[in-house]
């Protein structure tokens, strides 16, 4: 009996734990495969991309969720009579007033949270430098992508954008 009984609790104490809600955050850091694995092309003569795409899109991403970005590729700035190329990291300059942040560096992707319907959550930060598996915001968001120029108009090449996410379960 007393053996029957301690199998019972066992089973009793697996359970639940078995059946506990699992974050993104730690879904990504163990390296299990991501929910959503998505590559945009940001075009060097557009200022702004987003993710989830689409005209005004609904947010992608929610409390527990985590989210990766890697990005590449070279944009070709006119700065006549030379074009200037730079990779996601920009220039090694601030961008000073007229540019649509200044204080982070030229002609960068940028990256930032955004509440649909409410607006901005938390600051803008640099794609280069996003890392790995970071955490959502605390309420549901999606991601704007930001080329941080001036004159986009005379731009040419890209951004290539890779975003993971891993949904809580």
């Amino acid at each position: 009996m007393t053996s029957v009984l301690s199998l019972l609790a066992v089973l009793l104490v697996a359970v639940p734990a078995a059946n506990a809600a699992e974050s993104g955050l730690s879904r990504c850091m163990r390296g299990t495969a991501p929910d959503v694995d998505v590559i945009l092309d940001h075009e060097a003569g557009v200022r702004a991309t987003n993710w989830p795409l689409g005209d005004n899109p609904p947010n992608g991403v929610g409390p527990g969720d985590a989210v990766t970005i890697y990005a590449s590729g070279w944009i070709y700035i006119n700065s006549w009579p030379v074009y200037e190329v730079y990779g996601p990291s920009g220039k090694a300059e601030i961008a000073p007033q007229g540019y649509p942040v200044p204080g982070m560096r030229k002609y960068a992707s940028l990256w930032r949270w955004n509440h649909n319907p409410t607006g901005w959550v938390g600051e803008w930060g640099h794609t280069s430098e996003f890392g790995t598996c970071r955490a959502a915001p605390s309420v549901p968001a999606r991601l704007i992508f930001l080329i941080n120029d001036d004159v986009t108009w005379d731009n040419t090449g890209s951004f290539r954008l890779w975003v993971k996410v891993w949904k809580s379960r």
